[in-house]
């Protein structure tokens, strides 16, 4: 009964969304400019870290998913973790698939020093290049990739000691539903509990 409830919530909130997303006062018919979509407070990544809208082929944005009190599954390597949609298949290894067949992984290191978060960072921008057409995003505190032909990401962020990983992958384009999660995944991405 309780998944029920929570599965309606979810339904309901994202209902809502996609109706609050369609509506608008400005009567440009002629305008392709997109009207930006204002992420949620779940979907909102920590401060400095970008969110963004997943796209459809078509350039339509999606509205940023988001977890409801409640729904969504821990997923940890033991080191960090991170809460992803209940349907995504958690292999308990920090690890597992999305319904489209994507994979997901959690990872987590120490880092001693600066320079160590800064090799932290070489390693994933030196893989990003041999990647086509990978687009790297950067701050203080985070390093992201997204793949090309919305394949999937690769999000490394700092939390004082240590650095915290989550990425999905796939060798086809990810549905625009399952991307939508992506920012809200990111926001809950840290270090487990001591």
């Amino acid at each position: 009964m309780t998944r029920l409830l929570r599965s309606t919530s979810l339904l309901l909130v994202l209902s809502i969304g996609v109706v609050l997303a369609g509506c608008s006062d400005n009567d440009d018919e002629g305008d392709d400019t997109p009207t930006p979509v204002p992420p949620t407070q779940a979907a909102t990544a920590p401060a400095g870290q970008p969110t963004t809208a997943a796209t459809t082929g078509t350039g339509a944005t999606t509205v940023p998913a988001t977890f409801a009190s409640g729904s969504g599954q821990i997923v940890s390597d033991g080191i960090c973790q991170a809460t992803v949609p209940d349907d995504w298949v958690d292999n308990g290894t920090g690890s597992g698939t999305t319904p489209s067949g994507a994979r997901y992984a959690i990872f987590g290191n120490l880092i001693p020093s600066e320079d160590g978060w800064n090799q932290a960072v070489k390693l994933v921008k030196d893989d990003a290049a041999k990647k086509e057409d990978a687009k790297v995003t950067e701050g203080d505190n985070f390093v992201r990739v997204d793949l090309a032909d919305d394949k999937g990401f690769e999000y490394r962020g700092r939390f004082d000691d240590r650095y915290c990983d989550f990425s999905v992958t796939s060798s086809r384009a990810i549905p625009p539903e399952e991307r939508a999660f992506w920012d809200a995944i990111i926001a809950t991405l840290g270090p487990v509990p001591a």
